[in-house]
């Protein structure tokens, strides 16, 4: 009985402990994952010493694109459903939610991780997937994506831009004859866009360049690169290596700029002729 009676108050104590610091530390205790030690605040509102309701899912969205800063000014995915160039290409399955009809973050990815999902970076409603971008077709209609290659449809038959092509990844037509690449607006971040075709590279080369931004001095051997191979690797919004820092996207005939326009057509698109040159571009060599 007394050590019954024991139990019983150290379980009332770190129900207490966690009610009392509900907005300050029982994140600790109830999160997995990525998430693990956020502070509840961070998601909920604590309207007095007892009482915690959640964010709307808005305000959760801009709670969440405090740390993970997904998308730069000009990109509106996943945030609003809007139509792409070739009309509604989707229909939305009842296990993703959308909020006064918009997309949240919450709307493809849950927060309080549960252990199936441990096993990836990202936590994706209605999954386990066997691949990231099975996610995706669970609301669009992979077939319609299968018939669309973007890189080859860029050019009419009479080598004239089409520029429906164009609002497939960006959200306004760029103009080449004056557009760089601080000009050009996308309509979601681009690792995002190429993963709706392309599955995700894995092993060890992804992991240590993809989303990793070059410190002071390796930013500076990039740009001296940049200007020795005469050719441009832009980095994303953050500055970060992204998918078209080593390739590049573009039907030959498209890019107008000798720098940018290198790599197009080419040889897995990669803006140099190999393999081991694209390597090259930023670490030296021949």
């Amino acid at each position: 009985m007394i050590l019954l009676s024991c139990v019983r108050k150290i379980f009332y104590l770190l129900v207490l402990v966690c009610i009392v610091n509900v907005g300050t530390g029982c994140a600790p205790l109830l999160m997995k994952g990525s998430h693990q030690g956020m502070i509840c605040t961070a998601c909920h509102e604590q309207q007095n010493e007892y009482d915690v309701v959640d964010k709307k899912p808005p305000q959760l969205t801009v709670a969440c694109n405090e740390c993970h800063k997904y998308q730069d000014e000009g990109s509106h995915h996943p945030l609003s459903p809007t139509p792409g160039p070739f009309g509604s290409t989707a229909i939305i399955d009842p296990v993703f939610e959308l909020y006064d009809g918009d997309m949240e973050c919450i709307t493809c990815h849950l927060i309080h991780v549960e252990d199936e999902y441990s096993q990836y970076r990202v936590a994706l409603v209605g999954g386990p997937y066997e691949k990231r971008r099975g996610q995706c077709f669970m609301c669009h209609m992979e077939k319609v994506y299968a018939e669309v290659n973007p890189h080859d449809m860029m050019l009419d038959k009479n080598k004239k831009i089409q520029t429906v092509t164009c609002l497939i990844c960006h959200t306004v037509p760029p103009n080449p004859k004056v557009d760089r690449t601080k000009d050009v607006k996308f309509r979601a971040s681009v690792g995002f866009l190429c993963w709706r075709c392309h599955p995700r590279m894995v092993g060890s080369f992804f992991d240590k360049h993809y989303l990793k931004a070059p410190d002071r001095k390796r930013m500076v051997e990039f740009r001296i690169a940049e200007e020795k191979n005469n050719l441009i690797l832009p980095l994303d919004f953050k500055n970060r290596l992204t998918c078209s820092t080593c390739h590049n996207p573009h039907q030959p005939g498209v890019i107008i700029d000798e720098k940018a326009k290198v790599g197009a057509g080419s040889h897995k698109r990669l803006r140099a002729d190999s393999d081991q040159k694209i390597c090259h571009n930023c670490h030296g060599g021949k």
